[in-house]
This record gives C-alpha cells, structure tokens and sequence, in this order.
C-alpha cells in the first residue's frame, strides 16, 4: 500500500484554519446561525449568508490573500459540519445547544472530532444528568454511562427503562441499548427492539446499522464487540452496500455531508481489512469504493490505487476520471482535485490511458470528453500531462475531428484565445500540418451558426492566433517532438485483462438485503 505525505503547505493551512475557528468570534458565526429549509440547493444559498460574514472577518487578519482563499475553504467546510451537527444535537441538548457550540473541537484534519466533543460536554457539570447520560449512550462512552447513572436521580430513571420492555421507552435506541444492557438484558433487546435475523448476533445488527449509516464512533466501538467471524462477514457485508450505493449516486450537494460521513466509514472498514480481503471486495465493487474516497481528502483515495488496477472496468475508468473533473469544476468541499486527477493519471496503467485517448479520439462512450472539460478549467497542467501520453498522430487525429474542430470553435466564441493558442501547439508540431489546420478551422467556422458567423471581431483574433502558431512553428520542433512523444502500439491484445465494464452476476447482489 502506497502511503501519501500531506504536504507542508496543506498542513499550514489546516493549522491557521483550527487556530482561527478557536477565537470565539467564529464560533458565535456558527452557534448563532441555523438552516431554515431541508432543501439543499435552499441550504446552499442560506449558506451564503454565513460564508459572507466570515470573509469580512477574514479581512482584518494579517494573512496573504492567497492563504485566506484556503483557510477560508477549510472554515467553510467546518461551518457546515458544526451547523449539521447542531441539527443533530438540537432535541437533545434543547436550550443549551448555542453554548454547546463553544465545546466542540476539531481533529488535526479541520474536521468536528465528534467523540471528543461528546466527552468534552459530558463532563459539563451545567448540563443535566439526563441529556449527559444520552450523549453518552450515543457515543460509547462506556464509562460515563455508569457513572452517570448511578448520579441520576432514581426518578429520572423511568424515562430510560421500563420493567415493562424497551418498547415502552421513547429514547434514541442505543440510548435503550445500553439501559438495557446494564441490567444484563440483551435477550429482549434482540427481540424486541431490533429486528430479528438468525444469521446475526445483535452487536452485529447495532455495528451493521451504524456503519451504513455513517455513524463511524459508533461503528469503531461495536467493531471490537464483534467475533473474528462476526467481523469478516460484515466488514465485506457493509463495504460492499456503501460501495454500491455510492456509485448509483452522482455529484451530491455539498450541503449534503450524509455521504461524506459513509465515505468516511468505508475508508476506516478498509482499513480493519487484510489485503486479501480488501482484493476480494474491490473485484467487486472497485468503481463505487473509489467513488466513497473521492469523497474525502484526495490521499485517502491515491493511497488504495493499487487495489483498483485489474478490478476496475475501462469505462469505470473514465467515469472516475470525469468525476474528479465534475467535483474540481464544482469546487466540491476543501479538497484539491485537479492535483487528485495529475497523480492519479501519472499511476495509471498504460491501458486504461490508451483506453481514454481512444475514446477521446473516436468520441465514443461517454457523453462529456475529458478534454474538453479541463479546457472549461483552464487546467493546462493536466491537459499536457494527458497528452504528453498520446502519440503525434492520436494528438493531430483528435484536434482534426469535429470534435476537436468544436472545442476549438467554443474556444473562440468564447474568446479564449489564449487557451485555443495553447490547445493548438499542445496538438499540432508541424508547421505545414498547423496551415492545415487553419484552413479546415476556417471551413468549420464559415459552417457554425449565424451568432457565431456575426462574431466577426472574435473570429479575426483567433484566426491571427493561428497565424501566429504558424510563423512559430518549424521542422525542427516535428522531429524533436518524436523523440520524446510517447511511442505506444495499439491493438486488440492491449486491453486483455481489464474488463470493459463492471458485471454482475445475480449472487453478487444478495448483500443488497435492506437493515431495517
């Protein structure tokens, strides 16, 4: 397994983040504010509100613009965590939930270190015996709920246990869980509370329950409750669900955090696994593994590469690439993935890169190319880095076809035309094939629409940029270029081994089962 380094830059800004969202100035941004619609593209908007009152505190901090930019990224995701959070909190901390803000803390990654927080509010002696003694159900504190219980007042007790069963009692059910369990109960805890299933022992069902859920204190806590057994079956069980939800899904919300926390689960399950298992569960579900990790910082997805290569299909392949792109383009939490995309092409197979180019050539498969879409980002790095692996011949034969003709046209309509200079000498080597190109840009232009025939002024830019490629270029460049152009022999034979896309047979989807 490959382990990447945070970078040291990465590192500052995290701390600089942290350090910032302990003033208590940006804690009363979050402990003040609330969502008042569960619509998410509502949310986004209300959100908006909150970011704008963090950036004019921002300004009179003495930090580089660029590292504001960043820091700002990572504060906004922690809003977003703590509001969500709150909402989690809210009936059972009631009118102390705004002071409650103030207790929480965050773990080295600028994210709520929500185990902690719960320890920390537990010890809170301004806090009931009874809102104390849930958070601490909730959250495994198995010391605490001792302790606390036997500090609760004898008649607060009735609201958590009933001599006449657990379904009598109106709390969140690990709160009745663990009531229960210290009465040494369990037996009707099986029954009655969680649904019955003989293949599953009931630290199963609660360790089962949180993981897909994305409940992951609660999943690391039933995990060591869990049988050798026990463990192996529902570590593959858990993974392969999340797995296969998350690639049914898209682009979520941002607002949304539902996901991220079930990524979140999947990542540690993988870690609990051996690499035996971790092959049996990829061969499987390699393409909506991959698309959980995406979900997290982008280490966390580069660091399991070597577990994708062989299992994930060639038009998986594409997809994941054109979902790093969407998520970039959507400026999607705080994680950078326009650099995701350069190392996880630089470790790709040379099959799965040849794969890519010809579909990009051929405009087949899917229905966004990836150049196209880095050229929207003006992502130069990763267009060289993409084409520095096509030969000569694959880089003229796409920017001659109407799809390369089109992308140089919206180029142009678009004035971009410093982008479409690039793009040209990125594909082009040769002088007499660049008066080629010209010429036949010129006929597809005379044939686009009537708006874009009227763009005359742009047109006129453009072309003279193409002049300009032109004066540039010479022979020499040609032969130089072939010396160091990627030198690959396509066939039939390249892609032997690597599947075309993800199959299932009808005994791969009896994990579906639904946990109630």
């Amino acid at each position: 397994m490959k382990c990447t380094v945070v970078p040291l830059q990465d590192l500052s800004v995290l701390s600089s983040a942290i350090m910032l969202w302990n003033k208590n100035e940006f804690k009363a941004l979050a402990a003040k504010f609330h969502f008042q619609s569960s619509d998410h593209s509502e949310r986004e908007k209300e959100f908006q509100v909150l970011e704008d009152e963090a950036v004019r505190k921002m300004r009179k901090l003495l930090l580089p613009e660029l590292l504001k930019k960043k820091v700002l990224k990572i504060l906004k995701s922690v809003f977003l965590e703590v509001l969500i959070w709150k909402e989690k909190h809210a009936k059972i901390l009631s009118h102390r939930l705004k002071k409650s803000v103030y207790k929480i803390c965050l773990t080295s990654k600028g994210t709520v270190d929500q185990k902690k927080t719960a320890e920390t509010l537990v010890k809170d002696g301004s806090l009931y015996y009874t809102t104390r003694y849930k958070l601490a159900c909730i959250y495994c504190l198995e010391n605490d709920i001792l302790t606390l219980w036997h500090q609760m007042h004898k008649s607060r007790r009735k609201y958590f246990y009933s001599k006449r069963g657990p379904g009598d009692v109106n709390q969140h059910e690990l709160v009745v869980f663990w009531t229960y369990a210290m009465y040494g109960e369990l037996t009707w805890l099986r029954k009655k509370m969680f649904v019955p299933c003989l293949c599953r022992s009931i630290y199963q069902r609660i360790f089962e329950k949180a993981a897909l859920e994305g409940n992951k204190v609660v999943t690391e806590y039933f995990l060591q409750k869990l049988t050798p057994q026990e463990k192996d079956i529902s570590l593959m069980y858990c993974v392969q669900c999340l797995a296969f939800r998350r690639g049914l899904f898209g682009r979520t919300k941002w607002t949304d955090l539902s996901k991220r926390y079930q990524s979140e689960v999947v990542y540690f399950l993988l870690s609990e696994m051996s690499d035996e298992q971790q092959v049996k569960v990829y061969t499987k579900s390699s393409y909506g593994i991959a698309s959980c990790l995406l979900d997290l910082p982008w280490q966390h997805f580069i660091e399991k590469l070597d577990f994708l290569w062989g299992n994930l299909s060639l038009q998986d392949y594409n997809k994941l690439l054109l979902k790093i792109i969407d998520l970039a383009a959507y400026g999607y939490m705080d994680c950078n993935y326009q650099k995701c995309l350069g190392e996880f092409w630089k470790q790709s197979p040379d099959v799965y890169k040849e794969y890519v180019i010809n579909t990009e050539i051929k405009n087949q498969g899917e229905c966004e190319d990836l150049l196209s879409c880095l050229l929207n980002l003006n992502d130069r790095d990763n267009i060289k880095l993409i084409l520095n692996d096509a030969t000569i011949t694959e880089k003229e034969n796409f920017i001659f076809s109407d799809k390369g003709k089109c992308i140089c046209v919206d180029l142009i309509y678009t004035d971009k035309s410093d982008l479409l200079k690039f793009f040209v000498r990125e594909c082009i080597f040769s002088r007499d094939v660049m008066i080629k190109f010209k010429k036949e840009l010129e006929k597809h232009v005379l044939l686009s629409s009537e708006m874009l025939r009227r763009e005359t002024d742009l047109q006129q830019k453009s072309f003279e940029v193409l002049d300009d490629c032109v004066s540039e270029y010479h022979e020499w460049k040609h032969e130089e270029e072939n010396i160091h152009s990627a030198v690959r022999f396509h066939s039939s034979s390249a892609y032997r081994g690597v599947p075309l896309r993800q199959t299932y047979s009808p005994g791969d989807l009896d994990f579906l089962c639904v946990i109630t």
